[in-house]
């Protein structure tokens, strides 16, 4: 009978042995249907990956480790809900974490949140971040929120009905001058998104040395707005490079309608610095297709819009600052494809390579916002495409962030 008792415990460590990994290898963690997934996190070291089964959790996850990877078995099917009770869905506050494979929604603040700010706003950027083949929908204010994090990647992913936007990133890469010592550009890319039906797609506030590249953004109230804000540290914003995107009817009276009243513009740079727009199809808003304008107490500088499709928009191309003689301030317009323009003939007036030069800005209108939904009311999306793959592996990302190469990005087609 011993001998019998020594053999069972005997096998009882053999497989606890071979499910942690053994040492401090890599390990893959596993989440059935019914636990917790907080309880899982918690175990986890830097290296391992939290692999969640189909069901529906009710629950906030905090990632504080870093090299953590968390992954649905299924997008579609592993489901985070916060019954419009808990705050956010999944919060990141470690360096090189992962979030990919699943679905979040119906939380009173964001659906994934990732920041390196802490409850008295001491200001250390996250340093690598990666949110893929997520679906986050009927969150009260932002989707996918990234704010004071870098060197990170928002990619293949789906959000619908937010109040705020479907897409942030906030507050990283150029410092105001004495915020912080040195500079860390947030090399930070979104690409391959689809945002709808959002108050906005992507915002990007004091947000420099982003990449904004082969996304969709349609029926949101605005598309796409990189912008300065002295709200948040770190203005002004710089560098932006928005490419390749499909931007269209972003006029959208039955998504959430944005605090601030913005409506019916497809890109709009507010008061951003350096930022490059290029070969972006953008379509079917009643107000503005593109738009530089002047936003809180900065100034647009060095904005250079190239080689564009626009077409069926109230306004092709607009540059509005505050009226009367005004300095083009470097700000540019070339190789657009366009019908019209304010001011006129503005690849002339704010040609590329010219002089500088003071010209009468305009300062036109936008339509009126009109009442929208509470996100909870826009419709739930249909189900998203699941990470190829197995779900189980422990391959993580070669990197972060790498930086789109712009001379393989097109325009793309209309649809």
């Amino acid at each position: 009978m011993r001998a019998a008792v020594r053999a069972l415990f005997a096998l009882v460590i053999v497989g606890v042995v071979s499910s942690c990994g053994g040492g401090n290898d890599p390990r893959v963690i596993e989440v059935a249907s019914g636990e917790r997934i907080q309880d899982a996190v918690d175990r986890a070291r830097d290296g391992d990956v939290v692999v969640v089964a189909a069901g529906e959790y009710h629950e906030e996850v905090v990632l504080d480790r870093p090299g953590v990877t968390l992954r649905g078995i299924d997008r579609n099917e592993v489901v985070l809900d916060g019954r419009d009770e808990l705050i956010n869905g999944v919060t990141v506050l470690a360096d090189r974490v992962t979030v990919e494979n699943l679905t979040v929604h119906h939380y009173r603040g964001n659906g994934v949140l990732v920041s390196g700010a802490d409850d008295d706003d001491e200001r250390r950027q996250l340093d690598g971040f990666r949110l893929a083949y997520l679906t986050a929908y009927d969150n009260a204010l932002y989707g996918l929120y990234a704010f004071e994090a870098g060197n990170g990647t928002i990619a293949d992913s789906y959000v619908s009905g937010h109040a705020d936007s479907g897409i942030y990133v906030g507050q990283c890469g150029r410092p105001a001058s004495g915020d912080i010592e040195g500079y860390e550009p947030c090399d930070v890319v979104v690409q391959r998104v689809t945002a709808e039906r959002n108050a906005v797609g992507y915002s990007g506030t004091n947000a420099s040395q982003v990449w904004i590249v082969e996304s969709v953004f349609r029926h949101n109230r605005i598309g796409v707005t990189p912008n300065s804000q002295s709200l948040e540290h770190r203005a002004p914003q710089t560098a932006a490079v928005i490419a390749g995107n499909l931007v269209v009817d972003n006029d959208a009276a039955d998504a959430p309608e944005q605090a601030s009243g913005g409506y019916a513009i497809g890109i709009a740079v507010g008061s951003g610095v350096g930022n490059v727009i290029t070969k972006n199809r953008v379509e079917g808003h009643d107000g503005a297709g593109i738009l530089v304008t002047a936003l809180d107490r900065f100034t647009p500088i060095d904005n250079r819009i190239e080689d564009n499709a626009l077409a069926a928009n109230g306004l092709d191309l607009g540059y509005w600052t505050t009226g009367g003689p005004t300095p083009t301030d470097g700000n540019c317009f070339v190789g657009n494809s366009f019908a019209t323009s304010s001011p006129a003939d503005i690849e002339q007036v704010l040609a590329c390579g010219g002089a500088p030069a003071t010209i009468d800005a305009a300062v036109g209108r936008l339509p009126a916002s009109p009442p929208g939904p509470d996100p909870t009311d826009v419709p739930a999306p249909p189900p998203q495409p699941s990470r190829p793959g197995d779900p189980r592996s422990l391959e993580g990302p070669s990197a972060f962030f790498t930086e789109p190469d712009l001379a393989r990005i097109s325009i793309p087609d209309g649809s």
